[in-house]
């Protein structure tokens, strides 16, 4: 295992915390511009939840205004008897349908159920940017734990490692839970050294119901299948099921875990749904797992390093105090100068854009690809007053100018 202590020096571009995430979005993000990852939690359940960029509410369909004709002499009748809120309702029967966009909706989560309790002053989790990963660690009594994740662009698949520095030290329970209707939750463990969880479903319908008569409700469309392959070194895997029937796999005294994550839908455009998500998944998943850890984690830093590596950003300042990142958070608040952190987060925003909005993924709809539930910030959709352009300013002027492609094919 790696040294867990790390120095903060003149331009660090790692954020680190001493305690897990309590509330969702204090977690880490990861993301390969399609798929987002969002780890937060204790040790003892820590959590990844996995989105897919396509996942939305609705489906395919007509946006043609109907019954324009008669629309547009209803609305003059409101109008000229002074019945204007109702006017204002009527007219927006003229601007297509449905009047308001759908909802993008987070896929699944998986849960790492193990029970442990780190020592006191002994947890760090952190992000480094430089490198795209993702990083817990902890103590418990004589043994070390180390947790490690990162998101593949190259290969479409979130990969996390557990290790520990004692041998046989590594037993956990694998669930993954869902908000959406499930039509398929299974697992398998066939050899005792790897096994499958796979979760499929189908997107929530969006009902508004008591809102204005314009909303109208788009049947569900997309389909979404999720694949989690879990592989030890040492100890043992088996298949089982929670008491709600809920598929799951048990780890059980391994010296080494390797996770493998995926997902996708069935979306091949916004007017095309025909695509098996279950295979694509599938696809995916199978074919980074014929690869060992290192060589999944060697591509993604060949693929990542380039690119976040284009530009670099120093501010003159004596080097800060040795704090977490939340404690330097309340200084600048305080009103202190932290310049080594503002520009941290010059290449936080970087760093997102390059987890979101890669060439051929749709546009980058702010921070809405990591959202946990069914309905998201502004209905995870592209706001055009201002989020989603925020989003690509630092595009050519940091060095990634590929970025920009998702925003063009947006526009197109």
């Amino acid at each position: 295992m790696a040294d867990s202590t790390h120095t903060m020096h003149n331009g660090a571009l790692t954020w680190w915390y001493r305690q897990p995430a309590s509330r969702y979005w204090d977690g880490l993000p990861l993301g390969t511009g399609r798929l987002a990852g969002m780890i937060h939690g204790p040790p003892s359940d820590e959590q990844v939840t996995i989105n897919d960029e396509t996942l939305w509410s609705g489906g395919p369909y007509n946006p043609v205004v109907r019954d324009g004709r008669d629309t547009v002499a209803r609305l003059r009748g409101l109008v000229l008897s002074g019945q204007y809120h109702a006017a204002d309702d009527e007219a927006m029967k003229l601007v297509g349908r449905p009047a308001a966009v759908q909802q993008y909706q987070a896929m699944c989560a998986l849960h790492l159920v193990c029970g442990h309790k780190p020592d006191d002053g002994s947890y760090r989790r952190e992000l480094d940017m430089r490198r795209g990963l993702v990083r817990t660690t902890y103590r418990i009594g004589p043994v070390s734990f180390l947790r490690e994740a990162f998101a593949s662009y190259t290969d479409q698949v979130i990969v996390i490692r557990l290790q520990a520095d004692l041998p046989g030290r590594l037993s956990l329970k694998l669930v993954m839970k869902t908000l959406q209707p499930v039509t398929l939750c299974e697992s398998e463990a066939p050899d005792g050294h790897s096994g499958q969880i796979r979760l499929s479903g189908r997107a929530t319908a969006v009902s508004r119901t008591g809102q204005r008569s314009y909303e109208e409700v788009i049947p569900a469309a997309v389909t979404w299948s999720a694949l989690l392959s879990a592989s030890c070194r040492g100890g043992s895997v088996q298949a089982m099921r929670e008491a709600d029937g809920t598929a799951c796999l048990q780890v059980m005294a391994a010296d080494d875990v390797v996770l493998v994550l995926g997902g996708a839908t069935n979306v091949v455009s916004w007017q095309d749904v025909s695509a098996n998500a279950e295979q694509r998944c599938r696809d995916w998943v199978f074919k980074a797992c014929a690869r060992t850890y290192d060589a999944l984690k060697q591509r993604h830093l060949d693929d990542y390093i380039p690119l976040f590596s284009r530009f670099s950003l120093r501010l003159d300042q004596p080097e800060p105090p040795v704090l977490d990142t939340a404690e330097r958070l309340v200084r600048l608040r305080q009103g202190q100068t932290d310049l080594h952190l503002l520009v941290q987060y010059v290449q936080y925003a970087r760093y997102l854009l390059l987890a979101a909005a890669r060439p051929g993924t749709l546009a980058y709809n702010n921070h809405n690809i990591w959202l946990d539930n069914l309905e998201g910030k502004w209905r995870g959709r592209w706001t055009l007053n201002i989020n989603l352009q925020a989003c690509y300013w630092p595009v050519d002027l940091t060095g990634l100018p590929e970025c920009m492609d998702s925003l063009l094919g947006f526009v197109r």
